[in-house]
């Protein structure tokens, strides 16, 4: 009896972790990995000083809306998630830079909050395409109304040589997004291949070369960046609200004042979820067990 009873309740406690890790896993964010290949020959190539979502077309230096990444001499308010780090560094037989790149956020508003969105938008612009300011809604809108041929969102990295090359902007290779028909079943903890979206994308420097008014040419083959697990360079996981309203948008930042909440942002009704899974898994594990206790 006493083997009966230990092993409901190792069920039941299966249960609560179980739906716990399923709320969790609703949380907002972004993982993006590559390897990247700079032309190291060129100064300031191997720095890698900053990693981005912009929104924009092709043709578009359009505005940060996730910075996966960043570092001096980018302002500041496109450093909050830190400076950007590689692995695995080499220098090929073709004297090229290679690493493997990778970052999370798991706070997608910031730049939309401190300004960041607002601060590398293009004055007098009108639309999302041409580069205007955006917001956490429409930049959702965008992702889920991108198909693999077109996307106005695009994935962008900057060294110190394109910094000073360009004035601080443009970059050194970018490319648009391109939604792939389904995610790998692997992914990142917390990311589900099933409600997850994939994006690939061809990132290089021919790319930057074709935007408008871009002030000076960046070298031919002066970087790029390739998709690490199979053609995915980009992966969404959309939490548990549609940010139907901006409002709304205060209940996803971090707590400041909880360590845990810059890993795992949590809406109120997330919690909420969480709060009355646990509670039904104990409720159903004490009405399974109190049988068997009155019988010992």
């Amino acid at each position: 009896m006493m083997h009966l009873t230990t092993a409901i309740l190792l069920l039941a406690t299966t249960l609560v972790l179980s739906s716990l890790e399923m709320a969790r896993a609703g949380k907002d964010g972004f993982y993006a990995e590559g390897y990247v290949s700079f032309d190291n020959s060129l100064e300031g190539n191997t720095d890698i000083i900053g990693a981005h979502l912009h929104t924009g077309s092709s043709t578009t230096n359009g505005p940060v809306n996730i910075a996966f990444c960043g570092s001096g001499p980018l302002p500041d308010v496109l450093n909050v998630n830190g400076p950007c780090t590689v692995t695995e560094k080499n220098t090929d037989e073709q004297g090229r830079y290679t690493a493997t790149w990778e970052a999370t956020v798991s706070d997608p508003d910031v730049e939309f909050k401190n300004g960041g969105n607002d601060a590398t938008s293009v004055s007098g612009a009108t639309t999302l395409a041409d580069g205007a300011s955006t917001t956490l809604k429409s930049l959702k809108e965008t992702l889920m109304s991108c198909t693999s041929d077109e996307c106005d969102v695009y994935f962008n990295i900057h060294t110190n040589y394109s910094f000073n090359l360009n004035a601080g902007a443009y970059g050194l290779a970018r490319g648009q997004l391109q939604l792939l028909s389904e995610c790998p079943v692997t992914l990142k903890p917390g990311y589900d291949y099933e409600t997850a979206k994939c994006f690939g994308a061809t990132v290089n420097s021919a790319s930057t070369n074709m935007v408008e008014g871009i002030p000076n040419q960046l070298a031919e083959n002066a970087g790029k960046v390739t998709p690490i697990l199979g053609e995915v360079l980009v992966i969404y996981q959309g939490g548990n609200d549609d940010v139907e309203e901006e409002e709304s948008q205060e209940s996803d930042v971090a707590d400041p004042e909880n360590p845990l909440s810059d890993d795992f942002p949590q809406s109120a009704s997330l919690l909420s979820s969480s709060s009355f899974l646990f509670a039904a898994a104990v409720t159903i594990s004490l009405l399974l067990i109190s049988p068997f206790m009155m019988m010992l």
